[in-house]
């Protein structure tokens, strides 16, 4: 018997004996560090609700995005063009968006927060 033949005999008598095997799907992993310090900061001090609910407007997700933009500084650091790319949906869905957003999306709230941000230190420069 020829070594491919016992090769394919094989493989029948292993799917024969075990039809039910599930696939295996590929392991994700998620840099949980960051996330769980954001969650307990958050649980603790309320620093994202008491920071930025005033500038979130109509958007359900800005807080969440927040949220992603801080645990990547702290993590990997990589630009927001590949936050998307660098990081899997449920490292996202661990800091509360539903699912991945556009670029223009985190741009978006990148600007928001740096508005609120520049004019608060303009004001506390001219207070002090």
């Amino acid at each position: 018997m020829t070594l491919w033949l016992l090769h394919d005999t094989m493989k029948r008598d292993i799917r024969r004996m075990f039809p039910y095997i599930p696939i295996m799907k590929p392991n994700i992993s998620i840099p949980l560090g960051s996330i769980v310090m954001l969650k307990k900061v958050e649980k603790h001090y309320g620093l994202f609700h008491s920071l930025f609910d005033e500038i979130k407007g109509k958007s359900t997700s800005f807080i969440p995005l927040t949220k992603v933009l801080t645990c990547n500084k702290l993590t990997h650091s990589v630009s927001v063009h590949q936050i998307n790319n660098t990081y899997p949906l449920e490292f996202m869905r661990q800091l509360g968006l539903k699912d991945k957003t556009g670029e223009r999306t985190m741009y978006r709230a990148l600007e928001r927060v740096g508005a609120i941000f520049s004019s608060c230190s303009a004001s506390l420069s001219a207070v002090h």
